[in-house]
């Protein structure tokens, strides 16, 4: 079975993770995920969260289908649905190249930056972003590129809107607690670091 189709420009999800499910117990302990890429939609980047209030299981997911439909009736969207998967070991190509289990802090300060927000009409220069233990790569050169996210020219895959990475940089302008995030780069450095990255496979879009 293919868990992944790729299209000139579009990003298609594994069809047989479903959505709608009650919402389910999957342990005591707070819990905190990222999906990556999990669909060429709103975002590239979503984060979940799940917990136990009175002894009963409660879900929290940044797409729009979750705020939208899925908070009001208690029932999981897709990523919720495939972070419960993964939390249980029931693990899918799809759910290991695009699901991750991160630590509350990783959660909270990605929570803080305005991923899936337009991008940012300026800028300058070329950046490290170190938010995620993977780094990410962007620039500035009349229009932003993230080349960890956005594919070999940089923008083709987040869709005008801010990656993790490019989320983070703007940010950084505003609140200096994530201005350590942030390192600018030479071009010769940034250059070699994005091949390695690509080579390597460790790019997000390399793993559609």
């Amino acid at each position: 079975m293919s868990y992944i189709r790729v299209r000139p420009n579009n990003i298609v999800g594994a069809p047989d993770i479903r959505r709608g499910a009650r919402f389910t117990r999957i342990g005591r302990d707070k819990l905190f995920f990222e999906a990556e890429f999990f669909k060429y939609a709103a975002a590239p980047q979503y984060l979940i969260r799940y917990w136990l209030q009175n002894n009963s299981p409660k879900w929290a997911c940044s797409c729009p289908d979750f705020l939208f439909r899925r908070r009001g009736s208690e029932t999981l969207c897709k990523h919720c649905q495939a972070a419960a998967h993964l939390s249980r070991g029931e693990i899918t190509p799809f759910i290991n190249a695009h699901m991750c289990i991160i630590s509350e802090n990783e959660y909270n300060l990605l929570a803080g930056i305005p991923i899936g927000a337009p991008l940012p009409l300026f800028g300058r220069g070329r950046f490290r972003i170190d938010i995620s233990p993977e780094p990410g790569y962007i620039s500035w050169n009349r229009e932003w590129k993230c080349y960890t996210c956005g594919g070999p020219s940089g923008n083709v895959y987040i869709k005008n809107k801010q990656c993790k990475h490019i989320a983070c940089y703007s940010q950084s302008l505003i609140d200096n607690r994530y201005q350590p995030f942030c390192t600018p780069v030479s071009r010769s450095v940034f250059n070699a670091a994005v091949t390695a990255q690509r080579n390597a496979g460790m790019a997000a879009w390399r793993r559609f």
